[in-house]
């Protein structure tokens, strides 16, 4: 089922207020080029993170090869989901939806992530406190909950209904890619312990 554009960005426009409702979570709508077009952020820099933790470019790279949906990570366990629009197997828009932790993070995990960020910029430091607050506005969210808003995101583009085992999901630097075929036990376990976590 082919949406028009129009009824796509209706459906996103829904999407958006509908994640606001209970745990306020951010949406993101980027072109081909993985330029910002828009958001319902109130913090700008967070699409500066996207770009520096190497999301946006695995997002934009994935959309080349695949129209399925993609989990992104970052370091302290954040994440963001993105689902594609695209016309004749060109991507013309990307959604975005997170960041969100998918697990409570410790006050020593985030002085840790302070400290590495100060580390790789000497610039950081004056941004220590603000850095702080951020991080205390991004929701926690089950791993399995958030896929689900990715799903859904996904279908609000495409129109069509996937499983969560069609998800990709994105690699850790020192490990091969899960694709959907290959690694579906792997993240069916690794689903089943988050659930148990949550």
């Amino acid at each position: 089922m082919e949406l028009q554009k129009k009824d796509v960005y209706q459906n996103i426009a829904l999407l958006q207020e509908m994640l606001t409702c209970g745990f306020d979570i951010w949406t993101w709508i980027y072109d081909s080029e993985g330029s910002l077009v828009s958001h319902n952020s109130p913090e700008r820099v967070i699409d500066k993170i996207f770009e520096e933790t190497g999301c946006k470019q695995y997002m934009l790279d994935t959309a080349v090869e695949s129209s399925l949906p993609v989990i992104l990570s970052a370091p302290l366990g954040l994440m963001w989901g993105a689902a594609f629009l695209k016309k004749q197997g060109k991507l013309e828009s990307a959604f975005v939806i997170g960041p969100v932790f998918n697990t409570e993070i410790s006050s020593e995990g985030i002085q840790q992530a302070m400290q590495k960020a100060i580390q790789d910029n000497p610039y950081a430091s004056s941004w220590r406190s603000s850095l702080r607050e951020l991080l205390k506005k991004i929701p926690v969210i089950s791993s399995a909950t958030f896929f689900q808003y990715v799903l859904m995101a996904h279908y609000c583009a495409t129109g069509e209904k996937l499983s969560r085992g069609l998800l990709h999901f994105q690699k850790a630097p020192d490990e091969p890619a899960l694709s959907p075929a290959q690694g579906i036990d792997r993240q069916q376990t690794w689903l089943a312990e988050q659930a148990l976590l949550t």
